[in-house]
């Protein structure tokens, strides 16, 4: 929730060029990698995902990685594939998926255990913006008077945890 709170969103996009227009102001105001959650390709009338086409037509240069609003499939556009080394021979994790077309190259569609690649192969954020985006997201839940339970964090997150606990 902190993340959303801080950096754009993709949950309102009605179309592909909606989330075009976000990734587009998203890039003007960021240096490095773009990571964004919310899109939703059911919301567009479409059938079946969209495609690293689509993103690359907007930005081809930065990689850019787009998760779905579930949290079980990541859009990415072609440098962030290349970024990560995926290609036509890079093979799917297990409970995971890399979809590919009828050519077999990489859709830039990731599933589940397939988006790890992604999320192994990004910089860290450091200590201060993991506690900012924290505190974004506790103080958004405190707005609206909801108790929160995390089930499990990863470690780079424990740090900031104690901090804002203390």
């Amino acid at each position: 929730t902190g993340y959303k709170v801080l950096y754009p969103k993709l949950d309102n996009c009605a179309s592909i060029a909606d989330v075009q227009k976000v990734v587009r102001e998203a890039i003007q105001k960021k240096t490095g990698a773009i990571l964004l959650r919310g899109w939703d390709q059911n919301k567009w009338g479409a059938v079946g995902f969209p495609s690293k086409a689509d993103i690359d037509a907007v930005e081809s240069e930065t990689p850019v990685a787009l998760i779905r609003i579930d949290g079980h499939a990541m859009w990415c556009n072609s440098a962030m594939l290349r970024f990560v080394g995926i290609d036509t021979a890079t093979i799917s994790p297990v409970g995971g998926e890399i979809l590919h077309d009828e050519k077999g190259e990489p859709t830039g569609i990731l599933i589940d255990e397939a988006m790890s690649l992604v999320y192994d192969t990004l910089p860290p954020h450091d200590d201060e913006t993991l506690t900012n985006i924290l505190r974004a997201g506790l103080h958004e839940f405190a707005k609206h008077h909801v108790g929160v339970h995390d089930m499990g964090i990863p470690a780079e997150w424990w740090e900031p945890y104690k901090k804002l606990y203390k």
